[in-house]
């Protein structure tokens, strides 16, 4: 890339990058390089692919569209006072938009995000940062949310996610929390399992409300059945 080219705070500037792709259009007026045709743009772990890739050069925005997949290098602080790690997040999205200036980054359209803040699927899912560009502030995800975390499943229709505080809020129609549990010990005699036999489901138990609060550092949730 020129060296007058504007990076995403999601990149380093210093580093070189990478993009290959079928065909490249680039409008120096405007400061667009459209690449098409199995696009990817990378620098070590981190990259972005998709049927096509746009590069703002005067802004550092990035617009991937059609089977977009992300790796992305965030910092991490699992809690408030705690040391920052560097995590891998891995994404796809029909559409991935990233706003340079406003630290903000949208996967739109049967979203899927995996990271140390859990699994998470949605319609939209919003991934906001610190000004550094670097540091996670929250997630945001709306429509059809399915998140994974701690051993069990919530599913609700919107969640927030609070890095510092390690914080989850989901609400929805209602929200509805799986989360798999010990079989309860017996101590009557249990004929062993006929050979070809599946094994048996895991018990589980099923809490709904209106809406959910999980906090990570001490695995505690609370629901609210908002008087339904």
């Amino acid at each position: 890339l020129a060296e007058e080219t504007t990076m995403p705070a999601l990149l380093d500037a210093d580093e070189r990058v990478f993009i290959t792709a079928t065909r490249l259009r680039y409008d120096p007026g405007a400061g667009l390089a459209a690449y098409t045709g199995d696009a990817r743009l990378w620098q070590g772990d981190t990259s972005f692919s998709g049927d096509t890739l746009t590069l703002d050069d005067h802004t550092g925005d990035l617009v991937a569209e059609g089977n977009v997949r992300t790796r992305i290098q965030l910092v991490r602080v699992r809690e408030a006072g705690g040391q920052p790690q560097i995590s891998l997040t891995s994404a796809e999205a029909n559409t991935f938009l990233y706003d340079d200036t406003g630290r903000h980054a949208l996967y739109d359209g049967d979203a899927t995000l995996l990271s140390d803040a859990g699994d998470l699927k949605a319609d939209r899912i919003d991934v906001f940062l610190k000004s550094d560009g670097r540091t996670l502030d929250r997630l945001e995800a709306s429509g059809n949310v399915r998140m994974r975390l701690e051993g069990r499943w919530a599913t609700g229709e919107n969640l927030v996610y609070h890095e510092t505080e390690g914080r989850y809020e989901m609400e929805g129609a209602p929200v509805e929390i799986v989360e798999e549990v010990e079989p309860e010990e017996t101590t009557a005699t249990v004929s062993p399992p006929r050979a070809n036999t599946p094994p048996p489901s895991p018990s589980c138990n099923t809490t709904s409300g209106r809406s959910l609060t999980f906090y990570r550092s001490n695995d505690t949730i609370s629901v609210d059945g908002r008087e339904e």
